[in-house]
C-alpha cells in the first residue's frame, strides 16, 4: 500500500513539481504561530523570435514569498498572510520611476499575495468557510491552476468558498472576482464586476473531480447594429478530471490522467450575441519502472476545440484563462494569448525521464503542435494545420534540505508554413536556484 501511495505521488510530481513552486516545512515561532518562506533566483536566455541573427535577450528574475500562519489562536480558525516581491533584476519600481501602472498589473512593490481567514466547524462540523485572497487550484490545474511559468504568481482570487467534507467525498462552493482576481478598473464609472461562481467536488478517494462553473462578466458591450448594450459574457462550464495509479507486474506503476470539459452559454459582441459551444479533451498515460534509475515513459494529448472564424454568431474556441499551461502546451509560451489558440490547439506529447541518482532527475517532453482548423500558409497560401515541434528538457538537482536547482533547455522547430521560409528554430535556456522553508 505504501509503495502505491508513493508511486501515485511520484506520477503527480512528474506533471506538476517542475512547473509549480512547492512550499517547504513551516517554522514554529510561537504557540499556534508558523512562518514559511520561499525565494527563487532565475537566469533566463530568450531566443524565441525564430531569427538567429538577433541576440538572445538575457535577464534575471527574483521571486520572494514570506508567509505567516496562525492556527487555533482563535478556536477552529486559521489566519494566513503571504507577502511577496516579484521583479526583473535591475529594473526600478515603476512608481519610483514616475510611471503609473494600472491596478491589476504586476509591479515591484512588496505586496499581499494571499490573505485569508479559514473557519472550520462553521455552523456545522462538516463545513469550512474561507474568505479573502486565495488560490483556487482544481484537479491537475487544467481549468484552474497556480499560473504560467513566471516570476509572478501564484494566481490568486478575491472572494470566498464554503466546503462540505464527508468521509467519502467533499463539495465546495465558491464565488470570486474574475479575470486576474480584480474588478473592472478600466472604466470605474461603470462599477461592474466579473464573477466566477462554481461548485467543485472530489469523489471516489480523490480519483474523480467534478467542476461546474458560471463565468459572468457584467461589463456592457455596445451592439452597434441595434444601438443598445448587452452583457459581455455568461459562460457555463462543466468539467471532470479522473486520475488512477495502479501497480503493474510488481516492478512498475501505471498511471492515467483524464480531463474533459465543455463550455456553453452566450457572449455579447458588437454585432449582437454569440452562442458558445466549445470543449477540451486531455489525457496522459504513464509507466514507471522500479529499477535502479527509475526510468519512466508517458504519452499524452491536449485538444482544444477551435473556431473557423466565419460565423461571428457562434464561438467554438475553448476559453481557458486560468489554467497552468506548461506541462501541456510547452515551456516556451507561444500559445498563451487567446488569438494564438483561436483555431483550436492540439498537442501530442511524448514524455520520458529518469533518476540517475537520488539527487538528480531529468525529464524530456516532446510536443507535436497543430491547429484544429486550417490557417493560411505563409509559404504557399494553402490551408495547413501543423505548427511545429517543441522539446523541453528539465533537470532537477537536490543540493540540500530546502535548497534545489533547476536547469532547462527548450527548443521549438516551426513549420515553414506557420512562420515562413526564413523561420529558424527558437531557443530558451534557464537556470534557477530555489530555497524554501
Amino acid at each position: 500500500m505504501a509503495r502505491k501511495v508513493l508511486a501515485a505521488i511520484f506520477i503527480k510530481i512528474i506533471f506538476i513539481s517542475v512547473y509549480t513552486d512547492n512550499g517547504g516545512a513551516q517554522i514554529m515561532i510561537g504557540e499556534g504561530l508558523y512562518l514559511d518562506g520561499y525565494m527563487r533566483y532565475r537566469f533566463e536566455s530568450d531566443g524565441r523570435d525564430f531569427n538567429r541573427e538577433t541576440k538572445h535577450d538575457t535577464y534575471s528574475t527574483m521571486r520572494t514569498r514570506l508567509g505567516f500562519r496562525a492556527e487555533d489562536v482563535v478556536e477552529n480558525t486559521t489566519f494566513y498572510l503571504m507577502i511577496g516581491d516579484s521583479r526583473r533584476m535591475g529594473f526600478s519600481d515603476p512608481f519610483m520611476a514616475g510611471t503609473n501602472i494600472c491596478p491589476n498589473s504586476f509591479n515591484n512593490d512588496l505586496g499581499v499575495i494571499q490573505v485569508y481567514m479559514e473557519v472550520s466547524d462553521f455552523l456545522n462540523n462538516s463545513l469550512t468557510l474561507k474568505i479573502g485572497r486565495m488560490e483556487n487550484n482544481v484537479g491537475r490545474n487544467r481549468i484552474f491552476g497556480p499560473g504560467n511559468w513566471s516570476h509572478n504568481g501564484p494566481r490568486t482570487f478575491d472572494g470566498l468558498s464554503l466546503k462540505y467534507t464527508h468521509p467519502k467525498f467533499s463539495v465546495r462552493m465558491f464565488n470570486f472576482w474574475g479575470f486576474g482576481g480584480d474588478r473592472h478598473w478600466e472604466e470605474p464609472s461603470l462599477n461592474e464586476d466579473h464573477y466566477l461562481t462554481g461548485i467543485d467536488g472530489i469523489f471516489f478517494e480523490n480519483h474523480f473531480h467534478l467542476l461546474l462553473l458560471w463565468d459572468k462578466d457584467n461589463k456592457p458591450v455596445l451592439d452597434t447594429t441595434r444601438q443598445k448594450y448587452n452583457d459581455t459574457l455568461s459562460r457555463y462550464l462543466i468539467a471532470g478530471y479522473f486520475s488512477r495509479t495502479q501497480e503493474f507486474l510488481d516492478n512498475g506503476y501505471f498511471g492515467i490522467d483524464l480531463d474533459l470539459a465543455y463550455q456553453f452559454g452566450e457572449q455579447a459582441y458588437s454585432g449582437g450575441v454569440a452562442d458558445i459551444s466549445a470543449y477540451i479533451l486531455t489525457w496522459d498515460i504513464t509507466y514507471r519502472n522500479e529499477s535502479k534509475k527509475k526510468p519512466w515513459l508517458g504519452i499524452g494529448m491536449d485538444i482544444s476545440s477551435g473556431d473557423d472564424v466565419n460565423d461571428p454568431g457562434e464561438i467554438n474556441n475553448f476559453t481557458a484563462d486560468y489554467f497552468s499551461k506548461h506541462s501541456l502546451q510547452g515551456h516556451m509560451d507561444y500559445f498563451t494569448c487567446s488569438s494564438s489558440t483561436l483555431l483550436g490547439l492540439k498537442s501530442f506529447i511524448l514524455r520520458c525521464g529518469l533518476e540517475p541518482t537520488e539527487k538528480f532527475t531529468i525529464q524530456a517532453d516532446l510536443h507535436w503542435f497543430s491547429y484544429g482548423k486550417d490557417y493560411t500558409s505563409l509559404k504557399d497560401g494553402s490551408g495547413k494545420k501543423f505548427l511545429g515541434n517543441e522539446i523541453d528538457i528539465t533537470s532537477g538537482i537536490f543540493l540540500r534540505e530546502g535548497l534545489s536547482a533547476i536547469i532547462g533547455f527548450d527548443m521549438f522547430f516551426p513549420s515553414k508554413h506557420w512562420k515562413g521560409n526564413d523561420a529558424e528554430p527558437g531557443y530558451f535556456y534557464y537556470m534557477s536556484l530555489k530555497a524554501v522553508f
